[in-house]
């Protein structure tokens, strides 16, 4: 049930009240509310919530139509009537449950949607991979996971840092799993051996670090599918990383691994007609024509390319390539030269664009590429997994830098690096796989969780692969506040305490995501109220 804070007038019910003994009680519950609303934000189960309006427009849900910042506890189902969940609809609302099963017209469900919420148990809706987007049940307190009939994705970050998930079993139609998934969940065991043995499967890159599982149990390669084909599988950098036991054995053979190329023959491919361009585009470079020699060349970019495609030097065995001729070149695609030999430094034009377009996902992983030159654009985003996978041992980024994808610089040897002011986004796993030392990674990541678009959207994992039991493990048994003002309780081993608790002689209470509460009251499961003080959070008599 759910109370709306209204002013009561006793006159109105003045005559109720003397001629009927079980409207007295009514009245004495309603006064009861009235004085715990007042006190402050009832926070309640789900199950004793009734869902609050939404605010639907155009087939769009957009959240709740309210003003209240928070809906502790709410259960949310999504009418029949929404085709589309907009990006952070419920994003940090505290909601409990959101059930699906009268959406039968739902085609979207955007980024963040339900992020960072106290969901327990959540089912994955069938809709196609395009259509839903990134971290849509990050930061809950999810337990259950089940998946409707026929799901075949899993987006990115989509169940990650979801600390009470210890098991999921994953349908035999999965085809691809994405970057971060399940990232920073308690998953013991991570099996992949539920899904049909003779699927194609990507599994992103992230998609299971931090776990601490001890076992991983991957799909067979050696069944055909009905092509008589073998299955395409591909997992992404550190998919397994950051495990225990026979899980670190899997994540090292299992790890995305640079191709051993034979030495070849040096020399330039440097001729414009030596490369193959978009029919429809002659400007767009797409890759080198057939009976080119690759191996061991250095690839010249000719003046008239203002873009390179997707995959145009991808996994050519080329050891360099040079752009002093591009004058024109504005992007480089995804992928344009990964999986080669590129070594020692990379220079990049000037001419690029400044934006997140200039350079493409994975454009120059895994290469051993041991410095960059970064051009004097005024270059403000770097993509996902960029320069993942090479043989950096230190980087000097630009001052106009506001944002690092996801991976950018994982897996190389970087030992340190300054943030520059301009920075307001590092993504999850920037810097993972990289040769800081404790220390430095936990000042580091603390300094990424206090930029301002983490404090107002958090969704950044391990960007400098150091783990929430390590990132705390410097401080034990004593408060800590956090960057957005409230407050945790870490214990011997550096971690939140949660629910309630005696320290000093004093009682308090932890929500699930550790926070302390301060200046309302909790419903316990036995229907006990208990209030605690604003400023201490000391629970009152």
């Amino acid at each position: 049930m759910k109370v709306s804070r209204r002013i009561i007038s006793i006159r109105y019910f003045f005559g109720r009240v003397q001629t009927n003994g079980a409207f007295l009680k009514i009245l004495g519950v309603i006064f009861l509310a009235t004085f715990m609303i007042n006190f402050n934000h009832i926070t309640a189960h789900a199950d004793t919530i009734s869902q609050p309006s939404l605010n639907v427009k155009d087939g769009v849900l957009y959240g709740f139509s309210d003003d209240q910042t928070q809906h502790i506890g709410a259960t949310v189902v999504v009418p029949n009537n929404v085709t589309s969940i907009a990006n952070t609809a419920f994003y940090n609302q505290g909601i409990g449950r959101v059930d699906f099963s009268a959406a039968t017209k739902l085609k979207s469900i955007g980024d963040f949607a339900f992020a960072k919420n106290h969901l327990s148990t959540v089912n994955y809706p069938n809709l196609n991979d395009n259509n839903l987007g990134w971290y849509i049940f990050y930061d809950n307190d999810i337990n259950v996971v089940t998946f409707a009939d026929g799901v075949t994705h899993i987006n990115d970050g989509a169940f990650a840092k979801n600390p009470n998930l210890t098991a999921v079993n994953l349908p035999s139609t999965i085809t691809a799993i994405g970057d971060w998934s399940f990232a920073g969940d308690r998953l013991s065991t991570i099996d992949l051996t539920t899904i049909k043995h003779t699927n194609d499967l990507n599994v992103g890159s992230g998609a299971f670090y931090g776990n601490q599982a001890s076992r991983v149990a991957v799909l067979p390669n050696n069944e055909l599918n009905n092509s008589g084909n073998r299955p395409i599988r591909w997992y992404g950098y550190e998919t397994f990383g950051q495990n225990t036991g026979q899980a670190n054995l899997i994540a090292s053979q299992y790890a995305l691994k640079h191709q051993n190329y034979s030495t070849g023959t040096t020399g330039s491919i440097n001729t414009a007609d030596s490369f193959t361009y978009d029919s429809q585009n002659l400007s767009t470079i797409t890759g080198v024509k057939s009976g080119i020699t690759t191996l061991g060349k250095t690839i010249v970019i000719p003046d008239n390319v203002t873009k390179i495609a997707d995959n145009a030097f991808k996994s050519l065995g080329i050891v360099a390539v040079d752009f002093s001729k591009a004058v024109g070149l504005k992007q480089i695609g995804n992928f344009a030269f990964y999986d080669n030999q590129i070594s020692n430094t990379l220079t990049l034009p000037n001419c690029l664009n400044s934006d997140i377009s200039s350079i493409g996902w994975y454009a120059f992983a895994s290469n051993n590429i041991s410095k960059i030159n970064w051009p004097n654009n005024g270059i403000t985003a770097l993509n996902d997994f960029a320069f993942s996978s090479n043989q950096l041992t230190d980087i000097n980024l630009p001052n106009t830098l506001q944002s690092i994808g996801d991976g950018t610089f994982l897996d190389n040897h970087i030992k340190d690096v300054e943030l520059p002011s301009s920075l307001q986004r590092v993504g999850s796993g920037c810097f993972a796989s990289n040769s800081f030392d404790q220390q430095r990674s936990i000042l580091l990541t603390n300094a990424v969780n206090q930029m301002d678009s983490e404090k107002n959207l958090s969704a950044v994992l391990y960007p400098f692969g150091v783990t929430i039991a390590q990132s705390n493990s410097q401080i034990k048994n004593r408060f800590m506040e956090m960057p957005n003002g409230e407050w945790q309780y870490l214990d011997s081993s550096g971690l939140p305490l949660t629910g309630q608790q005696i320290i000093d002689g004093h009682k308090y209470y932890f929500n699930t995501d550790g926070t302390q509460v301060k200046g309302y009251s909790v419903t316990f499961k036995d229907g006990s109220v208990h209030q605690f003080d604003i400023n201490s959070g000391d629970e009152l008599n």
